[in-house]
């Protein structure tokens, strides 16, 4: 199974692409503002244990904290993860082992991300009796474990489908995980700072279809139009939306029919983010065909369709892999969708506030050994 992670590191003025390679070596590709891609064998820089070859990865910026972080689980299940400080060098930590937390359920049911209300950094996880566990830590603490599903009492997740996402919203001042338990239903978790845990049934709040039994989802917030929203696919192929305003009601959105796009290929990933620089909000997913399509939106604005592929002349991606990621990259003014060809290189998209999308193959650029 192939998995990358890529994000943007403000702090440091870099994005970077985070991968596992045929040596076994989690493996970086990165770039300044101005400057030129590199790489970098973390695993070697770090002499941390390698990643259990069906591992995911999760990357991601602490702004409280200053440092751009990796995680991912070794064959024994634990949770590691590698992290540098801006002017630093790398390091590496066995998280599972400084918390005492239970072990995973899989390697693949995993997500890390800041939360900037909170001046902490977390990793969501599954365990097998379908809780939602977290480890969290704030700037000049230790790493602490607490069981989200026993502290809410929601419902387990659906270990036959063990997807989850969890993320910041800014505008609302919460973190929040998403998952579907056994009854097919979309679920979320949040907290605000200095309060308790709570537990929602979206599905049930907004009415929405359930999502495809196999369907992965993304949650993110977005500033400029000061909402939240989970993006998921259903049995038809469509993509949907379920989203809130600060102290507004959630609501629902077929994005499929509203654009006219064509529909994703069956099973495959997804992304939802927003990007400040052009005050958007944007869903990338794949067609069979290997095309890269985007869904966006401006505050005030319509929903939108483009074809990524055939604007930037760029090669379709492998059919045999998922993996797709956008993301915004402040530091650059850009936004940016990452993807695998059918031979191992990583591809980014990119454009810039009011220019063209361009394409590059970043495997070909740094000399990197490409993905696993």
């Amino acid at each position: 199974m192939l998995r990358t992670a890529a994000y943007a590191w403000e702090k440091g003025g870099t994005k970077q692409v985070v991968y596992r390679a045929a040596d076994g070596h989690i493996h970086e590709l990165f770039v300044p503002v101005g400057g030129s891609w590199s790489h970098a064998d973390l695993t070697q820089i770090t002499g941390a244990p390698q990643p259990d070859p069906d591992s995911a990865f999760a990357g991601y910026e602490w702004e409280a904290g200053g440092s751009k972080q990796v995680v991912y689980v070794t064959p024994n299940g634990h949770i590691h993860e590698l992290f540098v400080p801006v002017g630093g060098s790398w390091s590496h930590a066995d998280l599972t082992q400084i918390t005492g937390a239970p072990l995973m359920f899989d390697h693949v049911s995993f997500t890390g991300y800041e939360w900037k209300a909170g001046g902490t950094k977390q990793v969501v996880y599954l365990t097998a009796d379908g809780h939602i566990h977290e480890l969290f830590v704030a700037v000049g603490g230790s790493w602490r474990h607490a069981d989200l599903t026993q502290r809410t009492g929601a419902p387990p997740q659906n270990n036959a489908f063990p997807v989850i996402t969890g993320y910041e919203w800014e505008a609302g001042g919460t973190k929040q995980v998403v998952y579907r338990p056994a009854d097919g239903h979309i679920h979320e978790l949040f907290v605000a700072v200095g309060g308790s845990w709570s537990h929602a049934d979206l599905t049930q709040i907004t009415g929405a279809p359930q999502p495809d039994s196999a369907s992965a989802y993304a949650g993110f917030g977005w500033k400029a139009g000061g909402t939240k929203q989970v993006v998921y696919l259903t049995a038809d192929g469509h993509i949907h939306e379920l989203f809130v305003a600060v102290r507004g009601s959630w609501s629902h959105a077929d994005l499929t029919q509203i654009t006219g796009a064509p529909r994703p290929e069956p099973d495959t990933a997804f992304a939802g983010y927003e990007w400040k620089a052009g005050g958007s909000k944007q869903v990338v997913y794949r067609t069979e065909d290997g095309h890269i399509h985007e869904l966006f939106v401006v505050v005030g604005g319509s929903w939108r369709h483009a074809d990524l592929t055939q604007i930037a002349g760029a090669p379709p991606a492998s059919t045999n892999s998922p993996i797709i990621t956008g993301y915004e990259w402040e530091a650059g003014g850009t936004k940016q969708v990452v993807y695998l060809t059918a031979d191992g290189h990583i591809h980014e998209l990119f454009v810039a506030v009011g220019g063209s999308w361009r394409h590059a193959d970043l495997t070909q650029r740094t000399s990197a050994p490409p993905v696993a």
